[in-house]
């Protein structure tokens, strides 16, 4: 017997036929190993490709016409183990193009992954089917052609996940990864399948949407490049508006994760009642972070308006005394503390009350929260500092 397809493909057609065999017998079992060492890894060759190889070496061994059982079927083997090689060696080449866009940050289709697989197979198993085993492939095409048809009528809101998910991948409305809003929904697009698109959202929901459902909404897509939040301020009528601007844009530009470019926009919006109305508009890379970013924007803004003395009032209309007579109970306590506190510092110790009482215009209450930076090196200034309550850390750049 003559060397089968696969075996002239090869190479091993001036073996004879036992040694063509056992080459492809030691092919084959070389080749399981390999799956199972590479099970599970995300690398360009991967464990069904060699599977499928691995099987089709076997058929195409197995198709010997010296075992009796086999004869009648030794061309049906040989074709189905060069089908499987073909499949598998088709889905080493897809594999490795999905890996290498990955590595690129891109994307490949998975649903055009899959219909480019089904169309290759198809082709080299016609070819194989009319060459090998010689067969008429016209009354096969005119059954697929009709059996199309019903499953057409039959599948037809299947079908149209199918061609809207082909839609939302041509036109690149999104890709896995993106943060998107669709109806009402938000969340990371983990795949897109042939049915539905798969959403994970912040509560690490997974919710499938029908690919069809998303084609006929708007769709919001958060990951191209930064994106807005806006926060609404009341503070009082007592602080300029310019001066307002640069205390929030100057707290703004110490907040991690806020982009610098463009930078914040600022408004003084309405006058209100108790305050004036302020929209903080500020701009984020990663969507994926816009909640804990906007609590450490609210956080900042907090503690940078109470250091400068800009009041948030309360939604009343406040009734002030103009002539306001002696000191609260209040400040006298705080005086009180304030001297012992001075009186810590090892050059201010030995100075008298009422020495210490002159210093006491000069003192300011700051409230600093967590990671905030107090002061950096080079800035100017002629102030000290003295830690009242909680814990500081120094940190020094190494020169280069």
């Amino acid at each position: 017997m003559g060397p089968t397809p696969l075996q002239m493909i090869l190479g091993l057609s001036f073996l004879s036929p036992g040694e063509r065999a056992a080459c492809e017998l030691f092919l084959a079992f070389g080749l399981g190993p390999a799956a199972l060492v590479l099970r599970g890894q995300k690398r360009i060759v991967r464990t069904p490709s060699l599977v499928l190889c691995a099987l089709g070496l076997l058929f195409d061994a197995a198709a010997q016409p010296q075992l009796a059982l086999w004869k009648q079927w030794v061309r049906w083997a040989s074709a189905s183990g060069l089908l499987l090689v073909c499949w598998g060696l088709i889905k080493l080449l897809l594999d490795g193009i999905d890996v290498a866009a990955h590595r690129r940050r891109a994307h490949f289709s998975t649903i055009g992954k899959d219909l480019l697989m089904l169309l290759l197979f198809a082709v080299v198993a016609m070819m194989v089917m009319v060459e090998d085993v010689h067969l008429d492939p016209t009354p096969l095409l005119a059954s697929s052609a009709a059996i199309g048809v019903v499953l057409g009528f039959a599948l037809q809101e299947s079908l149209g996940n199918v061609f809207s998910g082909l839609t939302l991948q041509a036109g690149k409305a999104f890709v896995p990864g993106d943060w998107v809003r669709t109806g009402n929904y938000v969340g990371r697009v983990q795949g897109i399948s042939w049915r539905s698109t798969a959403l994970i959202t912040r509560a690490n929901e997974r919710l499938e949407i029908p690919n069809s459902l998303i084609a006929k909404e708007v769709v919001v897509n958060y990951s191209n490049g930064t994106v807005a939040d806006e926060i609404a301020l009341g503070l009082s009528y007592d602080a300029p508006p310019n001066y307002v601007r640069e205390v929030i844009a100057e707290t703004l530009h110490g907040v991690a994760g806020v982009s610098q470019t463009p930078a914040p926009d600022i408004y003084a919006w309405e006058y209100a009642d108790s305050s004036i109305r302020y929209r903080i508009r500020y701009w984020i890379a990663d969507y994926a972070e816009s909640e804990r970013v906007h609590d450490t924007v609210s956080t900042a803004l907090w503690y940078a308006l109470r250091r400068k003395s800009i009041e948030i009032p309360y939604p009343i209309r406040t009734l002030r005394n103009g002539r306001e007579e002696g000191i609260s109970t209040g400040a006298k306590e705080f005086e009180r503390e304030t001297m012992t506190e001075l009186r810590q510092v090892d050059f201010l110790r030995d100075l008298r009350d009422e020495e210490l009482q002159l210093l006491l215009p000069s003192v300011t209450l700051l409230q600093f929260g967590t990671g905030e930076t107090v002061v950096r090196e080079g800035d100017t200034g002629n102030s000290l500092y003295i830690i009242r309550s909680g814990e500081v850390e120094v940190l020094a750049r190494a020169n280069g």
